[in-house]
């Protein structure tokens, strides 16, 4: 890929697409929550880090998404129009009080809590250091992470000026 060119989210990813997955994932309590006043997909803003708690929560749902769209490259237009979809297909309007930006607000928490995953992928290396539901949602991307040697294979450290195989 020519790295002038910017990497474009693939054509087979809609809104439709984002519309199923919150529709196939269990959304109740965050529905409740909505309704109650509260966000339908919470973000924590103020960390300086990815909000690894609200990851957490949503992991069903984005798990979902980065199956449909392994590529990890989103547009928040695309999840705002799937959760306009979704809204509609609900039946509750949970823009209802609300201000005139929400769907995009929780559109763009969708988007990030996505992001945050691709970017944990890139800088991860074999994901020891991650919980296994986080390395699990890693390993739903296909991105190319460049960090030298393969994880896989296996290599030679040395200690002491002696090699020694990190596969025992």
């Amino acid at each position: 890929m020519d790295p002038k060119t910017r990497a474009k989210e693939p054509s087979t990813f809609t809104h439709d697409a984002v519309s199923r997955c919150l529709a196939a994932c269990d959304m109740s309590e965050h529905v409740r929550r909505c309704l109650a006043g509260g966000e339908l997909i919470e973000y924590n803003w103020t960390l300086k880090g990815s909000d690894r708690k609200s990851l957490y929560q949503h992991r069903d749902l984005v798990a979902m998404l980065l199956e449909e769209n392994p590529s990890g490259i989103f547009r928040k237009s695309t999840m705002e129009q799937g959760l306009q979809a979704w809204q509609t297909q609900h039946g509750k309007p949970l823009t209802k009080d609300r201000a005139e930006t929400f769907l995009k607000d929780q559109a763009y928490n969708l988007f990030t809590l996505c992001n945050n995953v691709k970017v944990i992928r890139k800088s991860a290396r074999s994901g020891t250091k991650l919980p296994a539901w986080l390395w699990d949602l890693c390993q739903l991307l296909e991105i190319e992470v460049k960090h030298g040697d393969d994880v896989d294979s296996p290599t030679e450290e040395y200690f002491w000026g002696e090699a020694v195989s990190n596969h025992f």
